[in-house]
């Protein structure tokens, strides 16, 4: 049986020392401490305020929605497609019974459209 490895005591107590006074200096003047966070977390609402700026510029609106259209495979069972490229099927009710309201795959506000009216036979499209 082989002897397990010895615990170099002293390599943790200097380790332990070390975070200590790293821990000590970085709170022992709580006012740069507090400071710091406070700019930190500033800086970061000016950042999410700014991208959420640019995200209503890029998409127009002002509000992000995914158009999703119910829809019927070729075994007739009912499935969504999304203006993002998924599909979703319902096992049971629809969106709202199910109280979808954003995508699963964008995450934008789910808008359901109609289906569309598909024409039958004798009819041309307009």
């Amino acid at each position: 049986m082989s002897q397990p490895n010895p615990v170099d005591i002293e390599a943790i107590r200097t380790r332990a020392k070390d975070e200590h006074k790293r821990l000590w200096e970085m709170t022992s003047d709580p006012s740069n401490f507090w400071t710091s966070a406070l700019e930190d977390t500033r800086a970061l609402c000016d950042e999410v305020k700014s991208l959420r700026a640019r995200v209503k510029e890029i998409d127009g609106k002002g509000e992000s929605v995914c158009p999703w259209v119910e829809d019927s495979g070729p075994d007739g069972d009912p499935y969504y497609s999304t203006s993002c490229g998924g599909e979703f099927i319902m096992l049971e009710g629809g969106l709202k019974d199910n109280e979808f309201k954003f995508c699963a795959y964008c995450g934008k506000k789910i808008v359901e459209l109609a289906k569309p009216v598909e024409p039958t036979k004798g009819e041309t499209e307009a």
